[in-house]
């Protein structure tokens, strides 16, 4: 699936995606394929409002979970639209 970063924690490593169903699906630092989050400073500056993700979607404990997650570049500055 696809969506977009709307909410990010860099303290705790984790943040919110809106997916394009219209949901939000939590993801930890922990989920992002990407090896460059190894701490809450990789993750406070690699990490913005608005970057694009895909992902795959899945029910964890307390909700919706984005696992898998790649990360893309900022929304506004691709072709694509969701």
């Amino acid at each position: 699936m696809k969506g977009w970063v709307i909410t990010r924690f860099p303290d705790k490593m984790y943040g919110f995606i809106k997916g394009q169903d219209g949901r939000q699906y939590f993801f930890h630092a922990s989920e992002v394929t990407e090896p460059i989050l190894r701490n809450n400073l990789d993750f406070s500056y690699f990490v913005t409002l608005g970057m694009q993700a895909e992902f795959e979607a899945s029910l964890g404990d307390k909700g919706p979970r984005a696992t898998n997650v790649k990360l893309g570049i900022v929304r506004g500055q691709e072709d694509e639209t969701y």
